[in-house]
């Protein structure tokens, strides 16, 4: 028996504040935040270009999570205490450089982000099988447009005062470095704890019976699909120029041997970039719905 009209309503104001809550710990644990603390800890090129590989390498562990989720009679606790963890795997990583030196700190903190990416990527097909039978078909676009749109304000309001602060300790020296990258990522544990509290407070739909005989043809059935397989080649190509310019283009605005601009100036640069693409969302989760994507 499927949810009904009040549970689904309900769902999906639980799930709009779980994305408020998942990107506040985004913003605070990605983009110059992360690149600003590996460059901390004395990170060249060779390490930089492994924090940019990263995504595209967990990215593949979506193949046999997808089959395992598969499998699956419930996927909330799965999506919860995976996600949860990987989050907070930030609270050794903010402790790193009180206990260890920095040129010893910088692999572990590679080791750990590489742990916490994966955690997070394999809950990502569960996720979205949940996502799709919680929103009803005929206002996906719109329901995702609004969500990412408020999404998209947290992005663009919360590293401002995070980079006010973190200005502070790295580029006017007036408190401990460790001390300011710390409180940012303490703040993004805490903000892990509540995302989750909502995350498990989500209704789920019971999940559809799916034919166990042969698992991997659901991952071979779409690229019979020609739409699919251009948007395939579309999706790589957009995220293989974005890992080969983005840490090294961060680095080069906050760099001591780049721009040496302040976090306030790149999160204001960056809050510019990400409000442009929020008065268009509405719109284009409209048009979703009535044309189709």
């Amino acid at each position: 028996m499927g949810l009904n009209r009040l549970e689904v309503a309900r769902g999906l104001r639980i799930s709009t504040w779980e994305a408020v809550w998942a990107t506040v710990w985004a913003t605070l644990t990605t983009g110059a935040f992360q690149t600003g603390f590996a460059l901390y800890l004395g990170a060249t090129p060779f390490w930089l270009g492994l924090l940019a590989g990263l995504p595209a390498a967990v990215g593949l562990l979506q193949i046999p999570a997808s089959l395992v989720s598969e499998r699956q009679t419930t996927r909330k606790r799965f999506v919860a205490v995976a996600a949860l963890t990987g989050r907070l795997l930030w609270v050794p990583i903010l402790l790193l450089p009180f206990v260890l030196p920095r040129g010893a700190a910088l692999p572990v903190f590679i080791f750990l982000l590489a742990a916490s990416s994966a955690l997070l990527t394999i809950t990502v097909p569960a996720w979205t099988s949940w996502m799709s039978d919680l929103v009803p078909a005929d206002n996906r676009g719109r329901y995702f447009a609004q969500r990412n749109m408020l999404a998209g304000v947290v992005t663009m309001l919360v590293p401002l005062p995070a980079g006010a602060f973190l200005d502070q300790a790295v580029k006017y020296g007036r408190f401990d470095p460790r001390w300011g990258f710390g409180v940012l990522f303490g703040l993004a544990a805490l903000a892990a704890i509540v995302g989750a509290t909502f995350l498990l407070r989500q209704p789920e739909p019971p999940v559809a019976p799916r034919d166990p005989s042969n698992p991997l043809r659901s991952l071979t059935q779409p690229l019979r699909d020609a739409n699919f397989r251009r948007f395939l080649v579309f999706a790589g190509l957009l995220v293989v120029g974005q890992a080969l310019a983005a840490q090294f283009f961060i680095a080069w605005q906050v760099g001591d041997e780049g721009l040496n601009l302040p976090y306030l100036t790149v999160q204001v640069l960056a809050a510019f970039a990400s409000g442009a693409g929020l008065g268009a969302t509405l719109l284009w989760g409209y048009l979703a719905d009535k044309y189709g994507s």
